[in-house]
């Protein structure tokens, strides 16, 4: 009995090793063939192994996983291994039966084996680096075209409108002064759109500008319109509409800068210093409504262009005197100033000039013409102390000269009538010095001591050189 237990006993140890070495058989995968590779492995490979330790839950049955990664010396192949102790309530079922022979499966029979015939660094596409499919590799998808089959039998009919130029357009003008309470433009358009509005051929209105002169146009789309309304006086309107051409354009705006030169004035050599709207004030106050008016300052040419690079620059002086042109609401004030022969304006200690705004106008050479030019006054001297050499030479108008610190005596200009005028040179002793006034076409006189039949070089009255020299005053009087 001992000596069959004991056969038995090895008959079983030799079916469970080898029933263990069959299933701890894995797949060695190479490029080209299988490898069989068993439990052990050789010497010279090194292999790494890890355990999981079970724990000492009853319910779970002990468990050991060990992976071992080897690595042939020749060919760097990997082989991954698992080796596992099945429960002892399946040894028996295993001892039973029969081992598996593993599948071996090549890799060129791969799914993902990459062909022999392209290169595996090549991801892109060659044809199209978008990626998209070209034309030929597309199904047609579309229909064909259908054709129709009745161009061959419809009729074709030319039409000719190249001598066609759009809508034609008819319109009207008028002036916007003419409209009452022309104020304000904007009321006036409405009350013109109003007016209008209920005929089929009005295409609207607008605000034009010609030489200054602001007008209203209405346009139209028939000629009968537009034939109907030219030169009639609509009641509603109070004004009266013209044919919008060159011809009536030209008189009317003609007609109208008439008008408006005939109720404009130009008040010269106003101090820039003045207030404007103190002045305008003043006008009314003295002589009539005003309708506008615009301040005019010439600057000064500046002259530092034409200086060498190695001059100064100086700043252009500030102009001493502006000037104001002055449209009236009436035309009366402006007859006034040329029936009465009014020349200038007197404010304050200063006098401007009153001259017409067209400089075509008669009264404008009668009031510029004839002049005279005032040198040799003291620095000092004012528009009240030149009162009795203004009343000698019966002037009507009298401006100063602009200074500046390196002179030694001032000059004026002065205006006269055509009667009171003679062309000659006046020398009046006053302020312990001499004056001298001559016509104003006479363009030199000496800076020192006025005279106008010599230069500065030819004077008399020289100064000591050595000296600083001293400027003419009026003793007693500050400048």
């Amino acid at each position: 009995m001992s000596t069959r237990s004991t056969r038995s006993s090895n008959k079983n140890t030799k079916r469970n090793s080898s029933s263990i070495n069959n299933n701890n058989q894995e797949m060695n995968i190479d490029v080209n063939n299988v490898t069989k590779v068993t439990f052990n492995p050789p010497k010279d490979n090194v292999s790494v192994s890890s355990s999981t330790t079970p724990t000492n839950d009853s319910n779970r049955q002990e468990i050991s996983n060990k992976r071992v990664r080897t690595i042939e010396g020749n060919n760097d192949d990997i082989v991954m291994m698992k080796k596992s102790s099945p429960p002892e309530s399946q040894r028996h079922t295993n001892e039973m039966s029969t081992p598996k022979t593993p599948v071996a499966i090549s890799l060129s029979e791969s799914l993902h084996a990459p062909k022999n015939n392209e290169n595996p660094l090549v991801t892109a596409p060659q044809d199209n680096q978008s990626g998209a499919n070209t034309k030929s590799d597309l199904p047609n998808k579309g229909k064909n075209k259908v054709t129709n089959t009745n161009q061959d039998t419809l009729m074709h009919e030319q039409l000719d409108l190249s001598n066609f130029k759009g809508e034609q357009t008819f319109k009207l003008f008028c002036p916007l002064n003419h409209f009452p309470n022309n104020d304000n433009p904007h009321e006036v358009l409405n009350r013109v759109r109003a007016h209008f509005a209920n005929k089929d051929t009005f295409k609207g209105c607008s605000i034009d500008t010609i030489c200054k002169i602001s007008i209203i146009v209405i346009t139209f789309t028939s000629d009968v319109d537009k034939c109907a309304l030219d030169g009639t006086n609509i009641g509603s309107l109070k004004v009266t509409f013209n044919d919008f051409n060159e011809e009536n354009t030209c008189n009317i705006i003609q007609q109208e800068l008439s008008k408006i030169f005939n109720r404009s004035i130009r008040f010269v050599d106003i101090p820039t210093s003045y207030p404007t709207d103190v002045f305008v004030d003043i006008v009314q106050n003295q002589y009539s409504k005003i309708h506008s008016y615009k301040e005019i300052i010439r600057q000064k040419r500046n002259n530092n262009q034409q200086r060498g690079p190695n001059q100064r620059n100086f700043k252009p002086q500030q102009p001493m005197y502006k000037q104001l042109h002055v449209v009236f609401k009436e035309e009366k004030p402006v007859k006034n100033f040329f029936t009465n022969e009014i020349y200038s304006l007197k404010i304050e200690n200063w006098v401007c000039r009153i001259l017409p705004a067209d400089h075509t106008h008669p009264e404008h050479d009668k009031r510029t013409k004839f002049g005279y030019k005032i040198t040799g006054l003291p620095m000092n001297a004012q528009l009240g102390d030149l009162h009795p050499i203004l009343t000698r030479i019966n002037a009507q108008t009298c401006s100063f000269a602009p200074t500046n610190n390196r002179q030694l005596q001032k000059a004026a200009y002065v205006y006269v009538k055509e009667k009171d005028y003679k062309d000659q040179i006046f020398r009046i002793k006053c302020f312990n010095t001499i004056i001298y006034v001559f016509p104003q076409n006479i363009r030199l006189s000496c800076t020192i001591c006025g005279d106008p039949t010599h230069e500065y070089t030819n004077c008399t009255n020289k100064q000591d050189p050595n000296q600083r020299p001293k400027a003419s005053i009026i003793e007693g009087k500050r400048k």
